[in-house]
C-alpha cells in the first residue's frame, strides 16, 4: 500500500499543496507577476502528474482523489487572497459562485468514495480548470500590470469557467445520482 501512495505523480500533486503559502505571500505582498508565473508552473505540474501517472502506470484511487483536492485547495487560496486584495476586481459574488461549486463537487466525490466509487474530472471539468487558471493568472498579473487587458480578460475567463463549472456540476450530479441509485 505504501508503495502505491508514495509515487512521483502523488508527490508532485502534494507539492502543489505544500507550496501554496508562497502563492498567498506573493498575492498579499503585491508580487503579482511572480504569483501569476507561479500559477502557470502549478498548472503545468497538474498536467505533468497526470501524464506521469498514466505513462508509468502509477494511476491510483489516491491520486485520482488527491489531484482534484489539490486543485480545489489551490483555487481556494488564490480566490480568497485575490478577493482580500480587492484591487484586481475579483468580486465576492464571483468568488462565491466559484467556491460553492467546488465544495459541492468535492462533497459529491466524498459521498461516492464512501461507496467505493471514484469520480475523476471529466473533459468539461478539465476545461473549466484551465479557464480558472487563466483567469487567476490574469488577475495576479493585474496586481502589478494595471492594464485593463489583464483584469478584464481574467474576468472573462473566470465567468466562462463559472458557466462551465455549473454545467459540469450538473453532469457530476447526474453521475452521482446514477451511481448511488445502483448502490442502494
Amino acid at each position: 500500500m505504501r508503495k502505491r501512495l508514495v509515487t512521483a505523480p502523488n508527490l508532485i500533486t502534494f507539492s502543489r499543496v505544500v507550496l501554496l503559502p508562497l502563492l498567498a505571500y506573493m498575492i498579499v505582498k503585491g508580487i503579482g507577476v511572480w504569483a501569476g508565473h507561479f500559477l502557470i508552473v502549478v498548472g503545468l505540474t497538474d498536467i505533468l502528474d497526470g501524464w506521469l501517472a498514466r505513462r508509468t502506470k502509477q494511476e491510483s484511487p489516491v491520486g485520482a482523489l488527491l489531484d482534484p483536492v489539490a486543485d480545489k485547495i489551490l483555487l481556494c487560496v488564490a480566490v480568497i487572497f485575490l478577493v482580500a486584495r480587492n484591487d484586481p476586481g475579483l468580486s465576492p459574488t464571483l468568488a462565491t459562485l466559484i467556491l460553492v461549486r467546488e465544495f459541492f463537487v468535492s462533497g459529491l466525490r466524498a459521498v461516492l468514495a464512501s461507496f467505493g466509487v471514484v469520480m475523476g474530472a471529466g473533459r468539461v471539468g478539465k476545461i473549466k480548470t484551465f479557464f480558472q487558471f487563466c483567469g487567476l493568472v490574469g488577475l495576479c498579473w493585474a496586481i502589478e500590470w494595471k492594464h485593463p487587458f489583464f483584469s478584464v480578460g481574467a474576468l472573462v475567463f473566470l465567468w466562462s469557467s463559472v458557466f462551465l463549472s455549473y454545467a459540469s456540476m450538473l453532469k457530476y450530479s447526474y453521475i452521482a445520482y446514477q451511481e448511488l441509485k445502483s448502490k442502494m
